[in-house]
């Protein structure tokens, strides 16, 4: 013999209905939070993109300097220049001027 509530509905099918809605939130917050769920999924992907955009300005920067080392290795003019720029050297009957930073 069934019970009904207040509004005539028996009290088994709002157990049901209950239930359903507990495995269903259940089942959402799973998708939603454990390691391998829909947000881990997405922080991953962004790290994917994060190191791919990464990986491409590195590749660039190792270009620049492999074109530099192929200039170093084959242009005389070019080698002469970048050493009378970083070490300051020059020429005989050159003066050399340099500029310290104020401190």
């Amino acid at each position: 013999m069934r019970l009904p509530d207040r509004t005539g509905q028996p009290l088994r099918g709002r157990y049901v209905a209950l239930l359903t809605a507990v495995l269903l939130m259940m089942t959402a917050a799973l998708l939603l939070f454990n390691r391998n769920g829909f947000l881990a999924n997405r922080r991953l992907e962004l790290r994917m993109s994060e190191t791919r955009m990464e990986v491409e300005s590195l590749r660039a920067k190792l270009d620049s300097l492999e074109t530099v080392v192929v200039r170093l290795e084959n242009d005389s003019a070019y080698l002469e220049a970048r050493v009378r720029e970083v070490l300051g050297w020059g020429r005989p009957g050159e003066h050399i001027v340099r500029f310290v930073e104020p401190r």
